[in-house]
């Protein structure tokens, strides 16, 4: 039996609306609590959501029989808590347990010593699932509009900040993607290749260690002590020939693989992992074949690269390469991203990674207009005006943070109480 909040209020016990928080406090929880304490007031909204709670909470439970479970209400604000705060359970089981601020809004008066458990929490705020926290945040993110009072005809307007954050990859340069590349050719053709009975593969580690062998000779071909133009005219041959071999050599074992899939596809894949697994190959693949093409390129024909067609990681495409003006640090490698806010000022979202198409669609999800600064982004004051979908738009499908999303929003009601 589980409801969404006990009506009959115990002695103690202070109403949600009368609850007394700081307005002077620069901490996140009483805003957080200011929000929540909105959401309870509003009628129509609390309404809105009560009734998400009670449908998808736990849906195939029949929620009229069987023991008290923890009431809806409670599993709202401790998942809101858990999300904006970004909290472990540790963390949020002392907050509920000792915070008075926090207790008067889960409902427990003076009198009231009812102590949470960690594991109680932990199998009561996992049931708000992502799909039931975006409905929740439609709502409050409507509630939020309302709240800053334009008329019906007037857009509200948005912005869209670019701001980098840093990758964790390895120095890039053009063989040693390759090798990542091949790397993982040759394991996941292996490894696919003992899933369905063939052994072209039994040497995979040998081979693993051979095109290696040729990335470390092609590497240690460039250092060199030449002083004089015929020195080093003698050491550009030698590694422009160490890469040879070594493009050489990742090409063969390139034909190999596109060879084994060739066989295995004729034999045919009746496993779905086995399908994904030669799906995953043929885009390593893909990255293996384009490092050959630019290595090839710039070191035995000369040409220089062009920055766009670069790629700085093979495991995390979007990552990009961004020059800083400090000295002491010459580089950065980074992930685009953007935030995206309404005009009150308040952050309604951030995506990773993101471009200007996927910054407009944030915008979308929220009813807002899209403004978009920074390099390579939109120019500076274009805008796009995008209409509201009522739900969130594909594109941004798990590139959303939505736990400062839910906590934006429901800052941005707490400033308009």
């Amino acid at each position: 039996m589980r409801v969404v909040q006990n009506t009959q209020m115990r002695i103690g016990e202070v109403d949600i609306s009368q609850i007394k928080l700081d307005p002077k406090s620069r901490d996140d929880i009483p805003q957080i609590l200011k929000g929540l304490q909105h959401l309870y007031v509003n009628q129509e909204l609390r309404a809105e959501i009560f009734e998400l709670l009670q449908a998808q909470v736990a849906p195939k439970v029949d929620k009229r029989n069987g023991r008290p479970g923890m009431e809806l209400w409670k599993i709202l604000v401790c998942g809101v808590l858990r999300l904006d705060l970004n909290l472990d359970y540790d963390r949020l089981h002392e907050l509920v347990n000792k915070h008075l601020t926090i207790r008067e809004m889960l409902g427990h008066g003076a009198f009231n010593d009812e102590q949470y458990q960690v594991q109680t929490l932990k199998d009561n705020v996992q049931l708000l699932t992502p799909e039931l926290l975006d409905k929740i945040n439609q709502a409050v993110v409507r509630a939020g509009h309302v709240l800053v009072k334009k008329k019906a005809d007037q857009a509200l307007r948005g912005r869209c900040d670019s701001f980098v954050v840093e990758t964790d990859v390895h120095y890039p340069t053009d063989i040693s993607l390759l090798f990542d590349a091949m790397r993982k050719v040759v394991t996941l053709t292996a490894r696919l290749c003992e899933s369905c009975g063939l052994s072209d593969w039994r040497q995979h580690a040998y081979n693993v260690r051979h095109i290696k062998r040729k990335l470390r000779a092609a590497q240690n071909a460039k250092r060199s002590k030449a002083q004089s133009q015929e020195q080093k005219d003698r050491r550009q041959a030698l590694i422009a020939q160490a890469h040879q071999e070594y493009l050489e050599v990742a090409q063969s074992y390139l034909h190999k693989a596109r060879a084994t899939l060739g066989t295995l596809e004729q034999q045919g894949l009746t496993s779905l992992v086995d399908v994904a697994l030669k799906l995953e190959i043929e885009d390593f693949m893909r990255h293996a074949t384009r490092q050959i093409d630019q290595t090839r390129r710039r070191v035995i024909e000369g040409q220089v690269i062009a920055h766009a067609e670069k790629v700085f990681s093979i495991f995390e495409p979007h990552t990009e390469w961004v020059n800083k003006v400090r000295r002491e640090v010459a580089h950065i490698i980074v992930s685009p991203a953007h935030e995206v806010g309404d005009e009150t000022g308040r952050s309604v979202g951030r995506s990773l990674p993101v471009h200007a198409l996927l910054a407009t669609a944030a915008c979308e999800a929220t009813g807002t207009t899209c403004r978009a600064f920074g390099p390579r982004r939109l120019p500076r004051g274009s805008s796009v005006t995008c209409q509201h979908q009522g739900g969130w738009d594909a594109r941004l499908s798990g590139m959303v943070n939505k736990s400062e999303l839910l906590q934006a929003s429901l800052s941005m009601t707490s400033q308009r109480c």
